[in-house]
């Protein structure tokens, strides 16, 4: 799953770009992640509802503000407020993601969801 590469490969640099390029403090970055995890709760919480209107729709909504959350964060670093908005908005899309694929899998394999899973996670 590229999305899942993309998603890993950006969130390693995310904490040196709040701190090196917008120049937030060790605490405002802490509690800036610590936002991103709720706003996961939430997408996660959301998900449920959007699944249940459509898979595809939801996974490309998704996938469109994750991919434009994570450009703005980085194209906006002179504007902390914008750059901790869209770092919010990465955290709502990404806790999304996971549920639209394990909702894909399940559905791919009915009958053995330990076996879906654990090719999810695989």
């Amino acid at each position: 799953m590229p999305v899942i590469i993309a998603q890993f490969a950006a969130s390693t640099f995310v904490t040196p770009l709040l701190a090196d390029e917008v120049h937030l403090s060790q605490g405002a970055t802490t509690a800036l992640l610590l936002a991103y995890g709720a706003a996961g709760i939430v997408g996660t919480l959301a998900g449920g509802i959007l699944v249940a209107r459509g898979t595809i729709r939801t996974m490309a909504g998704a996938v469109t503000v994750l991919g434009a959350s994570v450009i703005v964060t980085a194209a906006l670093t002179a504007t902390p407020l914008l750059a901790a908005s869209a770092v919010v908005a990465w955290g709502l899309a990404w806790g999304i993601v996971p549920l639209v694929l394990q909702t894909w899998m399940m559905a791919a394999v009915p009958g053995a969801p330990e076996a879906a899973s654990a090719a999810l996670v695989t």
